[in-house]
């Protein structure tokens, strides 16, 4: 019947099945949902079914049992096995060099008529594992509503629907799915992630998420879960990562690699890059017509540095290229500038205002600039009287190619660092 909730699952017999999919039965009695193909069973072998839970009115269905079955299911045994071949884990890669430009990937917008419509299923086999989580995923999201509307006014509302156990219809046709689940239903939340969305360059509704309630065997908190949420529900609409920007609550690993200079994913608010690029796809009125269209991958603003591109990026500095630099810091936060060429170059900083301050640290060459921002690498040098750096004191000092400069803000509050890097004649 439409609007039936029809849940895709992978049959363990030893435990919990894994949710992979929750699908929406349309008017032509078909129902159809996208996911990736991930690894949640040892034996490299995934056994596919569909189920209908059904209620006190409707017998319980799957495609596994040749007949109306009972709540706690049938032998299931006409499942589609899948084989998963060349599994490996997600690994980061050493020694990529980030551009200090930031940029947000964008992936599409979603034809809205109406506020979004998110449907939130907590997986009915760990139901009272994730309940907890319920709430926490809706704050989440709805984050998104309270900066957007607070920086650019419109409505950026979204109304919800939670799927509990015995609930056999939907409400309403959903827009977005984010499913809750744990690590025993769904093996991806032991290590590769805290969350994902199916993003693709033509997507299909419902777009599926899902939230991890549990980090391996280890219950995650209510803010970890908020946060995953916002990141993930924001993804189902269209925003993509943040690139070559420290802290940022949409910064992630793409191909094994951080998007940004130190990914912090605990982090549990929007940037205001975060919600301009938002608002580059749905305009400043809310997520509800008109759109703007963007191309799939899309970068905001479009000048980030494109890393295939062979132009001498402003950030990596050549012979007889000089870059006026200006960087607005957080507090306690890290920007860097890898120093290309042949020869030596000399640099210099300047705070905007008096009482700013932040420190210049020089790395070597081969430092590995990730490991001394987390503190594991105590090899560097310092520019001036303990490196710190105030307003209308420029010190000047020189640096070897193939080193980085790091620069650290060390005052409470945001600030903006101004000077430049040339070569030394």
């Amino acid at each position: 019947s439409e609007g039936a909730a029809v849940y895709i699952k992978d049959e363990d017999f030893a435990s919990g099945d894994d949710l992979l999919a929750t699908a929406y039965v349309g008017s032509d009695g078909r129902f159809s949902a996208n996911w990736f193909a991930d690894n949640v069973d040892t034996d490299d072998e995934v056994d596919i079914y569909a189920v209908f839970e059904g209620n006190d009115v409707f017998s319980r269905l799957t495609t596994c049992d040749k007949s109306p079955t009972r709540s706690l299911g049938g032998s299931c045994s006409d499942t589609i096995p899948i084989t998963i071949y060349g599994s490996t884990p997600t690994t980061q890669s050493e020694g990529y060099v980030y551009s200090g430009n930031e940029y947000m990937e964008l992936f599409y917008s979603l034809d809205f008529y109406r506020s979004p419509h998110v449907t939130i299923i907590p997986n009915p086999d760990a139901y009272d594992e994730v309940r907890g989580h319920i709430i926490p995923v809706q704050e989440g999201i709805l984050i998104w509503q309270d900066y957007m509307e607070e920086t650019y006014g419109g409505d950026w509302g979204v109304t919800f629907e939670v799927v509990e156990p015995g609930t056999a219809f939907f409400d309403a046709v959903p827009d977005v799915v984010v499913n809750i689940d744990t690590f025993e239903s769904h093996a991806p939340c032991y290590a590769d992630y805290y969350g994902m969305a199916q993003i693709s360059s033509n997507p299909e509704r419902p777009v599926q998420a899902t939230v991890c309630s549990t980090y391996g065997d280890q219950r995650r908190s209510n803010a970890e879960v908020e946060a995953t949420a916002a990141h993930e529900f924001i993804h189902a609409v269209g925003l993509g990562h943040a690139f070559n920007k420290t802290g940022y609550m949409m910064c992630s690993v793409e191909d094994g690699v951080d998007t940004c200079a130190q990914a912090s994913f605990e982090l549990d608010r929007p940037s205001d890059l975060n919600l301009a690029g938002v608002a580059a796809i749905y305009g400043a009125d809310g997520f509800k017509n008109p759109n703007n269209y963007v191309e799939y991958k899309e970068r905001f603003p479009s000048g980030g540095v494109d890393d295939s591109s062979s132009y001498a990026q402003p950030d990596c500095l050549y012979d007889e290229y000089e870059w006026d630099i200006s960087e607005s810091l957080e507090s306690d936060e890290y920007v860097w500038f890898p120093v290309c060429g042949d020869g030596p170059r000399y640099y210099s900083f300047f705070t905007e205002h008096e009482y700013d301050t932040y420190v210049i640290y020089v790395l070597p060459p081969e430092t590995d600039v990730i490991e001394f921002m987390d503190g594991e690498v105590e090899s560097y040098d310092m520019c001036g009287d303990g490196g710190g750096v105030y307003h209308d004191h420029y010190n000047t000092c020189y640096i070897e190619s193939g080193s980085n400069i790091v620069l650290y803000n060390t005052t409470g509050h945001a600030i903006t660092i101004y000077g430049y890097v040339a070569s030394h004649e």
